[in-house]
Formats: structure tokens, sequence, C-alpha cells
């Protein structure tokens, strides 16, 4: 499986490179509803905060939500060279980003198109409604000045009038940006090359920075009742970070598999 999601009903959504779907129940793992396969190879998933409705992007540059209430299912055509990003619902799951596009989660309309370059960029939205992106300053100048990385916050998507958005460059880039996580009034952004910054979402200011000795991050992920950050990498290993400094607490690694690399984290 390529992904894998739970939502506050009792569904557990699994997906396969081959973008077969299936939708199983929590409590009976056979009596699964098979769902209307993606076009082309499963790329990534997500779900809303409700269960409701899962979101997935193909290889195929399709973009489909399907609606597990009634089994509906709806796509559209999104041109993205970032085959990675994780789709992100809002609350209410009214919104869904995919890197940096914004769609209407029932009509996939595009309502917003976040100026970043179009390569690896990660979204995420907060409880609040504000969505947080990450990846390329589109701006030549910043890149120029050597400091590359933005991080973006939108916020009044629900009001008439232009989006909001403040913007912050993180530094330069180190590898790849291949984790966001957003809980409460902390964003936490995480590089390939072992580098986690923590943010304050209201400002947009470093918290902490941290450096871990990693073979490769992959993922990060927040616990929404500790705060404790954990950072997933490529040899299997899971770190967990105190939240409030970043560093790393003693004894509480673990390998998830010694065989496979971790793909993604994700917390609820």
């Amino acid at each position: 499986p390529v992904g894998a999601s739970f939502g506050a009903e009792p569904w557990l959504v699994s997906a396969t490179a081959g973008a077969e779907l299936s939708a199983h129940g929590r409590t009976d793992h056979d009596g699964r509803v098979e769902l209307t396969p993606a076009l082309g190879d499963l790329l990534s998933l997500g779900s809303s905060p409700d269960g409701r409705l899962l979101a997935g992007y193909g290889d195929e540059r399709v973009f489909y939500v399907h609606d597990l209430e009634d089994l509906s299912v709806r796509y559209t055509a999104i041109d993205t060279r970032d085959e990675s990003s994780t789709p992100s619902f809002d609350a209410d799951g009214s919104l869904v980003s995919l890197g940096r596009v914004v769609l209407d989660a029932e009509t996939l309309e595009a309502r917003h198109v976040i100026q970043l370059e179009d390569a690896l960029v990660r979204s995420a939205f907060a409880e609040d409604g504000a969505l947080f992106a990450v990846g390329l300053a589109s701006d030549p100048k910043a890149r120029d000045a050597g400091a590359d990385v933005e991080l973006v916050r939108c916020s009044n998507f629900g009001d008439e009038g232009e989006v909001e958005e403040l913007r912050a460059l993180l530094g330069v880039r180190e590898g790849t940006v291949p984790g966001l996580a957003v809980r409460g009034v902390r964003a936490y952004v995480a590089f390939a090359t072992g580098r986690v910054d923590c943010v304050d979402t209201r400002t947009l200011e470093v918290v902490w920075s941290s450096t871990l000795d990693v073979v490769e991050i992959v993922g990060v992920a927040v616990s929404p009742e500790t705060g404790e950050v954990f950072v997933g990498s490529r040899d299997g290993l899971v770190r967990v970070l105190d939240g409030a400094t970043g560093i790393e607490l003693e004894g509480r690694s673990w390998r998830v598999s010694t065989k496979n690399a971790i793909q993604g984290l994700v917390s609820s």
C-alpha cells in the first residue's frame, strides 16, 4: 500500500500503487467497500477530519475526491510537478489543498493558487482554517539573496475579498522539504538533510531549529495531546523531539521497519 487514512467514522481507507482503493470497517477488515479506482498509479492520499471525504492524486495528473457516505466520486485535472504532495482538508471539509493549489472540495474549482515554485510544495490546513505552505520562493530576488525556502500562511478563504497572505523566508534550502505539520500556534517544517524548524504560526518567526543525525527525513508529525514531534527517516527510524525545545528525547526513538523505508508520517 502507498497510503492509509483514518477518519472520525469507522473506516480505514487503504490504497495501492495500482490505484486500488478500499474502505475497510475498523472492526471487520473483510467487510470492505471497493471504491472507484484512480486513473493511473496513485501517488498520494488524504482524508477530511470527519472521515467522510477521501482525496487522492495520481500520475495521470488527475485529482479526485471520494464521498464515503454515498460512494460518489468527482475528478479534476491538476498539472503539478510535485507528485508527492499530500491532500489536506480544512476543519469542515469544504476546502482541500494539493501543494500550492486550493480547491473547493465540492466543486473542485480552484479557489487560490499560492505563488511558490511548483515543485515540492507542502501544504497543510490549521484548525483555525488558515493554510500553511512551504516551498521554493517564487521571487528571484529572494533566491539570488540565498534565502530560497519560503513559508506562506493563507487566510480569509471564507470571507469576501482576496485571500490574505503572510510570508517568511526560512533560509537556504537544505535538500527537499518532505514534511510540514501544523498544530495550534506551531508549524513544523522538516528538511531531508535532517533540519527541523518550529515556526510560530501567528508571526512566522522561527521558535527553534534542530538538526538531527539522520539518513534522510521523509516526514514529520506532531501529537495533539503532548505536542511531541515525530520525525521519520529513510532508515526506518522514528525520532521523538520535545515540542517546546526541539531536543531529541532519549530512549523514545523506535524502528518501524528493518526492511522498508518510511514513506511518511501522520498523527491523529
